[in-house]
């Protein structure tokens, strides 16, 4: 696979967060299950699987070559300097009570340090980026 330019990351972040959006807006007031995963108030719904399954797919699609630690799933994929974090649905709380304040996020990591990300609110209709070097 050839090597990515930040712009390029850039893009498949943007691309992987839509993913999850469309994924979120589908289930958006359909929740058949709402339950926590640990301590309370900590929930997880299958809006949050399925946009994490959904951010994966483009992520493992566009870079295999980059692990990821993702929410739900934890960490997949291969070490090194470059790692993808996800949280597909951030806001589970407000998403599950149906409030519109939510989002799904992805961001790289380099050398452990973040490097470039996107979120993407659909409720709110609106999107955010930005990478160092990048603007945002």
């Amino acid at each position: 696979m050839a090597i990515q330019t930040d712009q390029q990351l850039l893009e498949i972040a943007q691309a992987a967060a839509n993913a999850g959006a469309l994924a979120l807006k589908k289930h958006w007031g359909k929740l058949e299950q709402v339950r926590c995963k640990g301590r309370p108030g900590d929930l997880v719904t299958e809006a949050d699987l399925a946009a994490e399954a959904a951010v994966l797919e483009v992520l493992q699609q566009h870079t295999p070559e980059i692990g990821v630690l993702a929410e739900e799933a934890g960490r997949q994929g291969p070490g090194g300097a470059l790692q993808w974090c996800v949280d597909p649905l951030d806001g589970t709380t407000n998403y599950a009570h149906g409030f519109p304040l939510f989002a799904c996020s992805v961001g790289l990591l380099k050398n452990g340090q973040p490097h470039l990300g996107a979120i993407e609110a659909p409720a709110l209709q609106q999107s955010y980026w930005g990478g160092i070097g990048l603007g945002a």
